[in-house]
């Protein structure tokens, strides 16, 4: 029993640096589209961007966010798909999760608070 537990303590030591490697890599470009400069699935532009369609970037994303919270501080700004998820912890000391449709600026869903 103590042998198995050794082993198991001693594999996971050992599989612990590649799982916390593997969470930092991103897709080639993943950045550039989170910061609105990069390329949509289809080449096109930024995502949700049709051609001739006007998208928002993170920063406008992230003031909708922080309006709509009453202001507060920016836990997280991703890309959530072709999305944006923002993370406010508003003045109250809530968080609230919004996601951000990229082309209309529109609210999709609040989630906490």
């Amino acid at each position: 029993m103590i042998r198995n537990l050794a082993f198991i303590a001693a594999l996971l030591v050992t599989a612990a640096p590649v799982v916390a490697d593997a969470q930092v890599r991103l897709p080639p470009g993943a950045f550039e589209v989170a910061q609105g400069r990069g390329r949509g699935p289809d080449g096109n532009g930024p995502p949700g961007q049709s051609r001739g369609g006007q998208v928002i970037g993170m920063e406008r994303a992230v003031a909708i966010a922080r309006g709509r919270a009453g202001g507060g501080q920016v836990l997280d700004a991703s890309l959530a798909g072709a999305n944006y998820r923002v993370r406010i912890r508003t003045p109250d000391g809530r968080v609230i999760d919004f996601i951000i449709d990229p082309q209309s600026g529109a609210i999709l869903a609040m989630d906490g608070g």
